[in-house]
């Protein structure tokens, strides 16, 4: 379980303005991915959802991606949590962000 007060300055940091912090809390999310409980897992996986939706810059998108995968590896994340990212048209990803989003789909069609 992540502390609170953790918590919120990582969902802050997924909405951040500003790219490095984005960058910085979405790895957190990617590298204690295990530790959340499910509500934590399941809040952070909606976080992550729109901040992919709403991303401008590729890399972040990609690292977003990941992270949101690390999540579903760990915790039994809602596809409905996630359902907006996975209907995303791939041809407008780079090939990076492209891969991370086939897992994602791989993963809830039952391929992982």
């Amino acid at each position: 379980m992540i502390d609170e007060p953790v918590l919120r300055k990582m969902l802050d940091g997924i909405a951040n303005a500003d790219p490095a912090r984005r960058d910085e809390w979405t790895d957190a999310v990617a590298d204690l991915a295990r530790s959340f409980d499910a509500d934590q897992a399941e809040l952070t996986a909606r976080s992550l959802a729109r901040a992919v939706l709403t991303e401008t810059d590729s890399d972040l998108r990609e690292a977003e991606l990941n992270a949101l995968a690390e999540l579903i590896t760990w915790h039994q994340i809602d596809k409905q949590t996630v359902g907006t990212v996975l209907s995303i048209d791939s041809t407008v990803l780079g090939p990076s962000e492209r891969e991370a989003l086939d897992d994602l789909r791989s993963y809830y069609n039952g391929t992982w």
